[in-house]
């Protein structure tokens, strides 16, 4: 009796309570869920566009949303973007499914304007630190209008395509996490991932380095590739060799050395030698002796010392380190770290870098 009595009693609470505390379909379909952002500046301030999916067709009758794919905001600093972005538009903006945003590169070639809005993002919270980050100098409306195209959210299709990427290593996607460490730690180089529109798709077409706060413009994408291979940031890698051979690296092992002009094989003031191993398939046709496993691997060891090698050279021409090796001084040179941390401009002048390549060829 006493139990009935106690249920009699909390039932009814229980039940006022889940009402009160339940996400009901209206408060659902009331809120927006970008998955992509395009911001650019303009003489007035700051431009946005949002690119979302709604979940489902707009069917409450309370609801004022149009089922829209896109929003446009305006702002004269962080804040007031946003802010926009908010009241602007039906609904309530939820930035926790975001999957891509893009800078526009008149943006991030502005350091005052970047900077006012990675340090608003970043205090804020406005959008998660695991974002896919991208710079693109595309219309906006042009780039946003792709998912009629695609037949998807340029969001989700900016997602697939990162993740797609057999060459990257989880952590070499850039993300606005990214993008915030990359301005604490002035020399980092982060390369960020630079798309432009095709007829039918978005391309991955080169890449923009950024260097600390340095915006350094756009490189190819196969320079790109080379930096990255020399930080260990790729599992596997394609190339063709001069005998028209194409090979695909994979298992990479990435050792790093300075040798200073003291040391007996020093060529500069500084060396770095990155030392790197590798097995290497030829995708074309098998080897069956060992006469061509011993080809190959010398021609691979040979080709790939020398590619990465102009790599590097061109980079320097652009005062850009491949290997991003300042940024990892403190953790294995720390006497040079010591010798140069205030003077990052010294350092580059007297560094020299050297690759070798140890290939080792392995049947299908």
């Amino acid at each position: 009796m006493r139990l009935r009595a106690l249920a009699a009693i909390l039932l009814p609470v229980i039940i006022c309570s889940a009402a009160l505390t339940g996400c009901s379909s209206t408060e659902l379909e009331e809120r927006n869920f970008p998955l992509a952002a395009y911001v650019d500046i303009t003489d007035e301030g700051y431009k946005m566009q949002l690119g979302f999916e709604q979940l489902k067709d707009v069917s409450s009758d309370g609801s004022d949303k149009e089922n829209n794919t896109s929003a446009d905001a305006t702002g004269t600093d962080g804040y007031a973007l946003f802010q926009e972005a908010q009241t602007s538009y039906p609904g309530e903006m939820d930035y926790n499914h975001m999957k891509a945003l893009i800078l526009g590169e008149a943006l991030i070639e502005d350091d005052a304007k970047r900077t006012e809005l990675l340090s608003y993002l970043e205090k804020q919270n406005v959008i998660a630190r695991n974002t896919l980050l991208f710079v693109s100098s595309e219309d906006m409306c042009d780039m946003m209008g792709m998912q009629e195209k695609l037949k998807e959210a340029v969001g989700t299709y900016l997602d697939t395509l990162i993740a797609s990427d057999k060459q990257l290593k989880d952590r070499a996607a850039v993300t606005l996490g990214s993008m915030f460490q990359a301005q604490h730690n002035n020399d980092e180089n982060l390369w960020i991932p630079y798309l432009t529109l095709g007829e039918e798709e978005i391309l991955f077409s080169d890449y923009y380095l950024m260097q600390g706060k340095r915006a350094k413009g756009i490189l190819s994408r196969q320079t790109g590739e080379a930096a990255l291979l020399s930080e260990h940031k790729l599992q596997e890698y394609a190339y063709v060799l001069e005998d028209g051979a194409a090979i695909r690296l994979s298992n990479f092992q990435c050792e790093y050395a300075l040798e200073t002009q003291d040391s007996p094989n020093a060529e500069q003031p500084l060396t770095e030698v990155i030392r790197i191993r590798a097995e290497a398939k030829r995708m074309d046709q098998r080897m069956e002796t060992v006469e061509d496993q011993k080809e190959l691997q010398q021609q691979a060891q040979r080709q790939m010392e020398q590619w990465m090698q102009q790599q590097a050279d061109l980079l320097a021409q652009a005062d850009v380190d491949i290997s991003n090796s300042y940024y990892r001084l403190g953790g294995y040179g720390r006497e040079v770290y010591d010798d140069y941390q205030n003077d990052w401009q010294g350092y580059r002048r007297d560094l020299n870098i050297r690759f070798e390549w140890e290939v080792r060829p392995v049947s299908r």
